[in-house]
Formats: C-alpha cells, sequence, structure tokens
C-alpha cells in the first residue's frame, strides 16, 4: 500500500541525501576507472559530477535529484559539505574506502540512470577541464557570479539558484539516456 508521500508526489520530485549520490558516483568511477584510469575520482571531478548530475536530473524532471545547494566557487560549482568532507585529498584521488554504502533504494532507477551516464559521458575528462565547462557563457555559475558582479577569480560563497541550473540543462541530452521520450 503507498505511503501518502507516493500517492502526493513521484518519487522523481523527492530530493535524495547528497551523500547517497556521492557513493554512488564514487562506485561508478571506481568501476569505470578499472579500465581507464582517467576515471579515478577527486574532489573537484565530484564536484562538477555532482552539478552535472543534479542539472540533468532538473533538466529531465524539473526537480531536485538530492538536497543541497550549489555556491559558485572560484573553480565552479561545489556542495560545501561534500568539499568539506574530501577537502583533505586536495588534488589527489579520493580513497575506494570512502564509498559508506549511504546509497540505498531511495534513489530511482531513473536518477540512477543519470548518475551512471553522467559518471560515463564527464568522469574521464579531468577536473580542470570540467571546471573549464562550469564557466562558460550561459551557465548557472556564470549568471550567479554575473548576477553578483564578481570576477571569475573571486572567491565567492554564493548560492547558485536552482533555476539558473535547470535553465542550464532544459532539452539539454545526455548521450545514452532516453527518459520521457527524450534521448
Amino acid at each position: 500500500m503507498p505511503n501518502l508521500i507516493e500517492v502526493l508526489f513521484n518519487k522523481d520530485d523527492l530530493p535524495s541525501g547528497v551523500f547517497e549520490v556521492v557513493d554512488i558516483i564514487l562506485g561508478k568511477l571506481y568501476k569505470l576507472a578499472d579500465s581507464d584510469e582517467a576515471y579515478l575520482p577527486t574532489n573537484m571531478k565530484l564536484q562538477k559530477l555532482l552539478y552535472y548530475a543534479q542539472g540533468y536530473n532538473l533538466g529531465y524532471f524539473g526537480s531536485k535529484m538530492f538536497d543541497g545547494e550549489f555556491q559558485a566557487w572560484v573553480n565552479g560549482p561545489v556542495v560545501p559539505s561534500v568539499y568539506q568532507q574530501f577537502k583533505y585529498y586536495g588534488t589527489s584521488v579520493i580513497a575506494k574506502s570512502e564509498i559508506r554504502g549511504f546509497a540505498n533504494k531511495e534513489l530511482t532507477n531513473s536518477r540512477i540512470m543519470i548518475i551512471a551516464a553522467v559518471a560515463r559521458e564527464y568522469g574521464r575528462i579531468s577536473p580542470y577541464n570540467l571546471s573549464e565547462m562550469t564557466h562558460a557563457d550561459g551557465t548557472a555559475w556564470k549568471k550567479t557570479r554575473r548576477m553578483y558582479n564578481l570576477a571569475d577569480s573571486e572567491p565567492s560563497q554564493h548560492v547558485i539558484p536552482v533555476r539558473f541550473i535547470q535553465e542550464e540543462f532544459r532539452g539539454k541530452e545526455l548521450k545514452g539516456i532516453t527518459i520521457n521520450g527524450r534521448s
């Protein structure tokens, strides 16, 4: 028997915890790294893949994949709680032992498909190139920094509005994903 939340909302409309998504991203990257070390995760790469996963979920479903806000830091979008969790790695690879088993059955298959596709599509790109991609004109990061009259190199903790992220990813296709007739 479905509970009231399930009746009122599609499960894709309910955000999960950010560390559930982190666990799945790290797991996918380590699996891909078995055949290509370019997929090994760093804190910066993880931040950008979280951003892309959230963005594509907003683009496909109009809802957040996970709780947490991105801030417009110098090197691109960052979820501060995730940064704090892994900051001691610096630019080094995050250890596989950091996969804590937070991932559970709360994430829908469509969200897991998006995470897997983001890991495949963007996971082998260097952290610095991923950062540069988030700095392009028209991105939510760029719009947020312009809104506050910030130079790209100026420190910031300004939150990137969800509507900016959704605008960036609305209609954007993710290779290997077909959801609601979009491929």
